[in-house]
């Protein structure tokens, strides 16, 4: 059986953004993908977390650096990282540089707990402006945070090509909710779900 660890953020965890609570596993797309690769001899074990970074912060359960080698003690064949949005709240502003490394860092600790897994990066959906009007995002994302989010894609390309690992890019099929400008809804779940799914399916399962 084929091992995939999904180690993200919100959107991996499921929030909702129209009440906060979690998606069940039959909306959120983590767990939409466990019940279609299943069938396919696939274990998929889900690892988001809310407000977690990619790599700014010190508190280890929202850093993803410091937490991810917690998540790789045992073998996987793939290892997909969704992280990099949290990075820009508005209190953080990071230059591109330090994005660029941050996702760098990050591969690079899955490649050195993981030497033979596949490693997936999900390229974040960008942010919608609707963020920086959300009675409690607005605290945390701002017009520069929006902004940002739209040259993530970009410096992930330059990161994936020096890194010479496999990603999966949000912005080809959904974007980020008008609720809160910042999650995905139920719909842009499946859409997500399917999406990966397919490139499991045609692209990355040899």
């Amino acid at each position: 059986m084929k091992k995939i660890l999904c180690f993200g953020d919100s959107n991996t965890f499921g929030y909702n953004p129209t009440d906060g609570s979690r998606f069940d596993i039959n909306t959120r797309w983590c767990g939409i993908l466990k019940q279609k690769l299943v069938p396919l001899g696939f274990e998929v074990v889900e690892a988001g977390g809310n407000n977690r970074k990619c790599f700014i912060d010190n508190i280890k359960e929202l850093d993803g650096a410091l937490l991810l080698p917690d998540y790789l003690n045992r073998d996987f064949d793939f290892v997909i990282l969704a992280l990099g949005i949290n990075d820009i709240q508005k209190m953080y502003k990071p230059d591109d540089n330090e994005i660029k490394d941050g996702i760098i860092n990050l591969i690079n600790i899955a490649k050195n707990h993981q030497k033979n897994a596949k490693i997936i990066i999900l390229i974040p959906a960008i942010l919608n402006v609707n963020v920086t009007k959300h009675h409690y995002f607005s605290n945390l994302f701002d017009e520069w945070s929006v902004e940002k989010s739209k040259q993530i894609p970009k410096i992930y390309l330059e990161a994936i090509k020096e890194q010479n690992v496999g990603y999966i890019d949000l912005n080809k099929v959904t974007k980020t909710s008008d609720i809160d400008g910042l999650h995905h809804t139920e719909k842009q779940h499946k859409t997500i779900a399917q999406y990966i799914f397919e490139n499991f399916k045609n692209n990355l399962i040899a």
